[in-house]
């Protein structure tokens, strides 16, 4: 295989935000207004593991309209990549994943796995079948066509020193997000929110729009900036398809040809001209993408006519 060297260049690419804080911080409501500005008048869906608490949110001041993928345990990182994949079959702009935490804490979620698998045994080898889930995970996360934010919930983070006079003492490091350590470096931007003032900070910036700022409400302005320096970015060049593509790839062309049905053959015909589309098969990943999301407009407004007729 041949290798290729080039002049690096900052491209154009997908959000990936973590937002995270301890429970009442307010990373829900942050998360949906930072989408506002991130992709304005998109479909936003939020993967909600928080029984309902997403929805609290609805109708809210400067809270866009927004859908919901309900997510109930058990949690395993397998279920949440399914979940992703159906809000990106789903034509989903911006996927909220609130909350990432329960993929790591909850029932079911990898630590439940790895004690149950273990039990009084060996958990190395327990950890040998659970990390390639949370792997498949977090690639999930990171190939999705949407602009990805997650949240997750933060704990008191403890370490043992010794002090001069040989003595062991507790000392606090700070609030650290329950997930897998280092999760925070697979994001772009991560934000971490006070729980009295609900101000955020932020504690990781690649982009350098956020870093070093005095901390503030998140708003929709926050995700605005955002997008504008995402797309200030070199055009992406395409991608050689082989038209075999993966797993992903399958679900989104059974979808479009589903919706393609659903529409008629004439819309179809004369949305996939407007999208650069001829052959599915022979298109690139971002071209279906856009297509898929224009066919959701088209069947969305179909079923609303016949809802009013």
């Amino acid at each position: 295989m041949a290798f290729e060297i080039r002049r690096a260049e900052r491209r154009r690419a997908r959000a990936r935000v973590g937002i995270d804080g301890p429970a009442g911080a307010g990373k829900t409501h942050g998360a949906l207004l930072f989408a506002a500005g991130l992709a304005p008048g998109g479909r936003i869906v939020v993967i909600d593991t928080e029984h309902g608490s997403a929805e609290m949110e609805a109708g809210k001041a400067n809270i866009p309209p927004f859908d919901v993928c309900p997510l109930e345990a058990p949690y395993s990182p397998k279920r949440y990549v399914e979940a992703i994949h159906a809000c990106e079959a789903a034509g989903a702009d911006v996927l909220i994943i609130d909350s990432l935490s329960h993929a790591w804490s909850g029932t079911g979620g990898a630590l439940d796995q790895v004690d149950r698998i273990a039990g009084s045994g060996n958990r190395f080898t327990a950890w040998r079948d659970v990390t390639p889930q949370h792997n498949a995970l977090v690639d999930a996360i990171l190939q999705s066509p949407c602009h990805v934010i997650v949240t997750m919930r933060t704990k008191m983070e403890y370490a043992l020193e010794t002090d001069g006079n040989g003595k062991t003492k507790v000392k606090k490091l700070g609030m650290a997000p329950i997930q897998r350590e280092g999760m925070e470096y697979e994001m772009s931007v991560v934000f971490d929110v006070e729980q009295e003032r609900h101000l955020a900070r932020a504690t990781k910036d690649r982009t350098s729009l956020f870093d070093g700022a005095p901390p503030d409400i998140i708003t929709p302005a926050h995700g605005a900036r955002f997008r504008e320096w995402l797309e200030s970015g070199a055009p992406v060049p395409p991608k050689a398809t082989t038209g075999s593509g993966d797993g992903r790839r399958v679900r989104m062309l059974t979808r479009i040809v589903e919706m393609e049905e659903a529409v008629g053959s004439d819309i179809a015909e004369h949305l996939a001209s407007e999208c650069g589309v001829t052959v599915l098969d022979a298109a690139s990943d971002e071209e279906l993408a856009t297509y898929g999301k224009r066919l959701r407009a088209a069947v969305d407004a179909r079923s609303s006519a016949q809802v009013g007729a």
